[in-house]
């Protein structure tokens, strides 16, 4: 059996876990079964982690035509108790660059929400159309029906397997370094000045390539682990002044 964070569920029916508990599972996932991956900026194989979930836990996948829901194409479905990942087949021909997020989202709800009573949950609440790589993965609100909590812990759980922390700092000062880009390193900051913008989009799709996910996905992951900030350094406010990325990484091998 695949190792699962120790959950605590709220009364709704949802995990309660925090960004802070999903990278901390994360890293501990990655090391008992991808351990390159953790400090090696690298892809992270959507076919292997399916293949281990199958090994691990006899969870079967398929990839078949899922249609629509409204006017959005589905992507993914787990049966957590049929056991079965579903996925679009979409996602191995013009969106492939979407596969890896989607197979570790789905792969996401059955580590952390195999056990919820999602019958019964979604009998109270309207299940949310949330099957896409979105916005709602770098936020969070008090108002969110327990079926929204779900769908956000398995964005944030997927996007932490694909773009680990350590990993990710490493990338980033590589592509730096590359580029000549001496000041301030470790952190990407948006710059609204054609070239400056030019520059940041050039970075982000440098370390979307290097870990095999969507410039969205990619984004958003930085932005979450405060490696990306949309704000130039002189106006961010005094809690968000960049720090030495290592400072809070024990231990960081060198490359």
């Amino acid at each position: 059996m695949l190792k699962r964070p120790q959950l605590k569920y709220h009364p709704g029916g949802h995990p309660v876990l925090s960004k802070e508990d999903i990278d901390a599972y994360a890293m501990q996932f990655l090391k008992a079964y991808f351990a390159s991956n953790v400090c090696n900026p690298s892809k992270l194989s959507a076919t292997e982690l399916l293949e281990l979930v199958r090994e691990q836990d006899g969870v079967t996948y398929t990839i078949n035509d899922l249609g629509h829901e409204s006017l959005r194409k589905l992507l993914g479905r787990i049966y957590p108790t049929k056991k079965h990942i579903l996925l679009d087949t979409c996602l191995t021909q013009d969106r492939v660059i979407s596969f890896p997020f989607v197979a570790a989202h789905e792969v996401a709800h059955w580590l952390l929400h195999r056990d919820c009573d999602i019958t019964a949950i979604r009998a109270q609440e309207s299940f949310p159309d949330d099957h896409d790589e979105t916005e709602k993965i770098d936020t969070f609100e008090i108002t969110w029906t327990s079926l929204q909590r779900i769908e956000w812990q398995a964005n944030k759980l997927a996007a932490a397997f694909l773009i680990p922390k350590k990993a990710a700092i490493h990338a980033i000062y590589a592509l730096q370094t590359e580029f000549g880009i001496n000041t301030r390193k470790g952190i990407i900051y948006k710059n609204a000045s054609p070239a400056g913008s030019i520059e940041t989009y050039a970075q982000i799709e440098k370390v979307a390539a290097t870990f095999g996910v969507s410039n969205t996905v990619t984004r958003i992951r930085l932005k979450d682990l405060g490696l990306y900030h949309e704000q130039s350094p002189n106006m961010q406010r005094p809690d968000r002044t960049a720090r030495n990325p290592f400072s809070s990484v024990d231990d960081m091998p060198k490359l």
